[in-house]
């Protein structure tokens, strides 16, 4: 008797970001986990509002902003970091981009596709953004109904903090959150 064929995960790459298609698909992969996450009927927040207000991660003008981004975190000594997820047929299912300023470290952004969660991909980019700190404190902003990804924050030691007080892109409210450094 033969024994079953056990499916194996899909591997996932963390690579730097190094051509204009992996910039391309960042923002594909960043209007895809909005219309998968950031739902929410009681806000007037549907797929439809959500490609209208964020169409720009598609377009010139997000690809362009993008490119330049990447282009400072690609340099060594870089202030940026920018890193693509990829999955096997080299599709990109995510993105992290994480940024020393006067301020302090900001977490700008992890964003994955459903396709790549709950494979430790957003660990991974997680324990990347901590390392890049360089032991200084980060800080990012959540959509402050996004539990989700608030529970995976507070499990790398970030605090909550307020709620803005204006709603991004006038309906989403934001939540402030904040880690604590070594140094």
């Amino acid at each position: 008797m033969s024994s079953p064929e056990i499916e194996q995960q899909p591997k996932f790459v963390i690579e730097t970001v190094r051509t204009r298609q992996d910039n391309i698909g960042i923002g594909e992969a960043h209007l895809q986990s909005w219309i998968e996450t950031y739902q929410n009927q009681n806000l007037g927040i549907d797929e439809a509002w959500i490609r209208k207000e964020f169409s720009f991660l598609v377009e010139d003008r997000g690809i362009d902003f993008r490119a330049k981004q990447i282009e400072i975190a690609n340099r060594s000594e870089s202030e940026i970091l920018y890193r693509v997820v990829k999955d096997p047929d080299d599709k990109v299912q995510g993105f992290l981009h994480v940024s020393r300023r006067d301020d302090g470290v900001h977490l700008d952004a992890i964003y994955l596709t459903k396709k790549a969660q709950g494979k430790g991909v957003a660990r991974e980019l997680m324990n990347q953004a901590i390392e890049f700190s360089g032991g200084h404190s980060i800080s990012l902003q959540v959509v402050a109904y996004n539990d989700h990804a608030i529970s995976f924050y507070e499990k790398y030691g970030f605090d909550k903090g307020e709620i803005d007080k204006g709603l991004f892109h006038g309906r989403m409210p934001v939540l402030n959150m904040h880690r604590d450094g070594e140094i």
